[in-house]
């Protein structure tokens, strides 16, 4: 079955894929700061709160630009903090590393590019409410067995009997 087949099938039912990633400018490559990787590709860690990583992505509104910072524990994938806007005063290092990546980019096609955003409170409000009520009590995660963050901390933090 090659994509063509597969759209005609799907336009032919009225279904639509979700939207992809949008493309970087050449600009934007080009201007790029490289950041070091602090985590020297070691995405794995033996317990909770030993590492966390954070990165920082912009998303337009009919407003202005939003700008939301998350931390994720790498022991379990979970969010355990974000910040939308004011960051000043708070010592973060930028890491370019694939587990950051993969969430923006899994955030970016299950909620960011699905609609254009009206207001700045609003997407702040739907970030939120994605990070509390999806991607940690109900986003599998292939790298945890595909169990959701929440499952992977519980699983592991239970007593053995």
């Amino acid at each position: 079955m090659n994509k063509k087949l597969v759209w005609k099938i799907m336009r032919r039912l009225g279904l639509r894929g979700l939207p992809g990633p949008r493309k970087a400018s050449v600009e934007n490559l080009v201007n790029a700061a490289i950041c070091e990787d602090l985590v020297q590709r070691q995405f794995r860690t033996s317990h909770p709160n030993h590492l966390w990583l954070t990165d920082i992505t912009e998303h337009p509104t009919s407003e202005g630009k939003v700008y939301c910072c998350v931390v994720l524990d790498l022991y379990s994938r979970k969010v355990v903090g974000w910040a939308i806007e004011c960051l000043r005063g708070l010592t973060l290092y930028r890491s370019i590393n694939a587990p950051m990546e993969s969430f923006w980019g899994s955030m970016q096609v299950e909620l960011l590019n699905r609609q254009r955003w009206q207001t700045i409170v609003e997407l702040a409000a739907a970030i939120a409410d994605c990070v509390e009520h999806f991607y940690n009590p109900l986003r599998r995660h292939s790298a945890l067995g595909y169990l959701t963050p929440n499952e992977f901390e519980n699983l592991q933090s239970a007593p053995i009997h």
